[in-house]
């Protein structure tokens, strides 16, 4: 068994949480690892701790030469995203969640047509049988704040804005975050 040297306040602080004549410092440290991973303290990823600004849905700057970085929709993570592989994952969500193209209309802005289009900027998301229009960054993610406050869920997004003319904050990086709401409030 290795030995752990530990300063005179930690030990200290372990006398404190200590039940006399019961715990030993191993069953200490046991007690309070239990406690930590109660709380489920996974630390925080690089990339979300290196924001240089939390967005508001509310208050959206221009997104105009902007990347996506890492997205999250609900409990699912984007692979490869970008603000038209977020607005597709967004609406085939909304489609599962409400069952019907009608009710799809009502919750989603995009413009979305049932069946296979494929001119005017229109692709098809083959597991729901509709086809969406690529948006601009801005109004991509219009709609996606939009709809995900519809449907309920969570959204993290994380970008970066290319650094070059035209861009809001070039070589920022941006995060925007939504909690999940019930019944679209």
């Amino acid at each position: 068994m290795p030995d752990i040297t530990i300063q005179p306040s930690t030990l200290e602080r372990l006398k404190r949480l200590a039940e006399p004549l019961v715990d030993d410092a191993d069953a200490v440290v046991c007690r309070a690892l239990d406690a930590l991973e109660r709380l489920d303290l996974n630390p925080p990823d690089k990339e979300s701790l290196d924001v240089d600004r939390e967005i508001r849905s509310s208050r959206l700057p221009d997104l105009t030469h902007s990347k996506v970085q890492s997205a999250r929709i609900g409990n699912e993570v984007i692979e490869k995203p970008n603000w038209n592989r977020l607005l597709d994952k967004t609406v085939i969500l909304a489609m599962r969640q409400e069952g019907t193209f009608e009710r799809l209309l009502r919750t989603c802005p995009a413009n979305i047509v049932q069946g296979k289009k494929v001119d005017e900027g229109y692709h098809h998301l083959r597991e729901i049988d509709v086809s969406v229009q690529g948006l601009s960054a801005n109004d991509a993610c219009v709609v996606l704040i939009d709809t995900v406050r519809r449907i309920g869920v969570s959204l993290e997004i994380v970008f970066r804005w290319r650094d070059k003319d035209g861009a809001a904050y070039p070589g920022e990086t941006g995060r925007l975050r939504m909690k999940a709401t019930t019944n679209g409030e």
